[in-house]
């Protein structure tokens, strides 16, 4: 594997850890992550889809939008939120 492609390996599953422990509110790990939306659960929770991983949030959002629409994923310790 030529170097490149390592650093793109190492730095995407960096990133996936950094969604992941901000997630399970780390503290201090509190930030925003780009991500797609999926819809609603059976709950009517919110689904994101951040590096190839669906999360559940809270919706904030005024109206209603497309699958795959790009959205932002709030985490942190105690805060799961998705917005447009």
């Amino acid at each position: 594997m030529d170097p490149v492609s390592k650093l793109n390996e190492v730095s995407n599953v960096n990133r996936l850890n950094t969604v992941e422990a901000a997630y399970a509110g780390s503290a201090g790990a509190q930030s925003n992550f780009k991500g797609k939306w999926q819809g609603y659960d059976e709950k009517g929770n919110g689904l994101v889809k951040v590096n190839g991983t669906v999360y559940t949030a809270n919706s904030i959002g005024i109206k209603s939008i497309a699958q795959n629409t790009n959205v932002i994923l709030r985490v942190g310790k105690g805060i799961k939120n998705v917005n447009w």
